[in-house]
């Protein structure tokens, strides 16, 4: 198993959590054809779910089963990176198979280095997806299957500039669509845009300032009824951010933005709000076998919780993690996620205050270099406060236990 290094904390600052569970990452594996790197690889986990459908009331347990394939394509010429992924999931649930349902796609990303000036990183992906939180009712208010959805993601980001030049400049965007299967939902059918630029500026050998300005639209696909008046719910969102990256020692990197954040509504005779935004993220690496990660940030953004109403939310979300490599055998990863979120309507009216919490507990033991199994806890609870007539109290807590194994062939 490969104790962490300093390139790996810098490309993992952002707290991407999934790099800490089962799925064998830790190990080299796959088949060489004619230069492209084949790893196909199968991921299994029995569970048990308390809350299947994260419901207020009447919550329904079940056990289920996931078994989730894929394949990754993967060439590498000199620093250029070239990668595409195909994947399934399934889930199948004991005594809830209204539940039972089947997530897929593909998704591709290339690295590319023109010269030592200048760099780009691409990526796009198409997944069907199905949202447990937003479920289909049958006859007589009778649970028929989670809504089914379509997500389409692009990015891209531009660097140019030498790594240890005085300045650098990098210029970015991204998209992402979202559309429901059941015209139920189609209040959440959604769409949001960012682009912008960052400028760094060498202070030390390891430290840089930056400034950066970005704008990010908001967007629901369907108008809404404002005042008698049918209108298009979207939001514009600029940010001016300032700050620092880092790579002080073997042991610590980050980075650190704050600035102020401008929210522009669509509705006529709206008020626009300000409020400061920042983004923080730390990565500590205590010994060559512990990382502890650390990311805050305040912006605005979609809501995707209730599915039937067009709504935006103003959040702080705050996460810490901690990966422990005890043996060259067995790891331990524990995250915490925590979010407060004001829910809005396109006129900035507060519709609800949501706290979220998200503890996630995991053991991986590496049986061989293509074999790791792994047992898991996670916990999920939402507190809601109305806070406008026409709203509902949609909190829960849920529990899911599970034991996992990941094959890399």
């Amino acid at each position: 198993m490969k104790h962490f290094n300093k390139r790996t904390m810098s490309k993992v600052v952002a707290l991407a959590v999934a790099s800490l569970t089962c799925a064998g990452g830790w190990a080299a594996a796959g088949v060489d054809i004619g230069g492209v790197l084949v790893i196909p690889k199968l991921d299994m986990k029995v569970a048990h779910d308390d809350n299947v459908f994260e419901s207020s009331s009447d919550a329904q347990s079940s056990t289920f089963m996931e078994t989730a394939p894929s394949v990754e394509f993967r060439a590498q010429q000199g620093l250029d990176i070239y990668s595409l992924t195909l994947d399934a999931r399934n889930f199948r649930y004991s005594s809830a198979s209204d539940a039972n349902h089947t997530n897929g796609g593909v998704k591709g990303t290339i690295h590319k280095e023109f010269t030592r000036r200048n760099r780009i990183d691409l990526g796009a992906s198409y997944q069907k997806l199905h949202d447990l939180d937003a479920v289909s009712d049958g006859v007589g208010g009778s649970v028929t299957e989670p809504a089914a959805y379509d997500q389409k993601k692009a990015n891209l980001r531009y660097g140019f500039g030498n790594e240890d030049a005085i300045a650098q400049i990098e210029l970015f965007g991204d998209v992402e669509d979202r559309e429901y299967k059941d015209s139920n939902f189609e209040n959440k059918d959604s769409r949001s845009t960012q682009f912008g630029t960052t400028l760094f500026y060498r202070l030390a050998p390891k430290t840089r300032a930056l400034v950066e300005l970005k704008r990010k639209d908001l967007a629901y696909d369907r108008d809404q009824l404002v005042g008698g008046t049918v209108q298009k719910s979207e939001l514009t969102i600029d940010s001016y951010l300032i700050g620092l990256t880092w790579d002080a020692t073997e042991k610590t990197n980050g980075y650190a933005k704050i600035g102020r954040r401008n929210r522009e509504s669509s509705v006529t005779g709206s008020s626009d709000q300000k409020a400061t935004g920042w983004e923080l993220g730390i990565s500590y690496q205590p010994t060559a076998r512990s990382l502890i990660q650390l990311s805050t940030s305040r912006d605005y953004g979609l809501d995707n919780t209730d599915p039937f109403q067009s709504s935006f939310t103003d959040s702080i979300n705050t996460m810490l993690s901690w990966t422990q490599e005890w043996t060259d055998k067995m790891t331990t990863s524990v995250s915490w996620s925590v979010s407060d979120e004001d829910v809005q309507n396109i006129e900035g009216r507060n519709l609800k205050q949501r706290d979220l919490n998200d503890v996630t507990v995991q053991l991986v033991w590496e049986v061989s270099s293509r074999m790791t199994t792994s047992l898991g806890y996670t916990y999920r609870k939402r507190d809601e406060s109305v806070k406008a007539a026409g709203q509902t109290d949609d909190s829960f807590d849920r529990n899911i236990f599970s034991a996992g194994i990941s094959l890399t062939l």
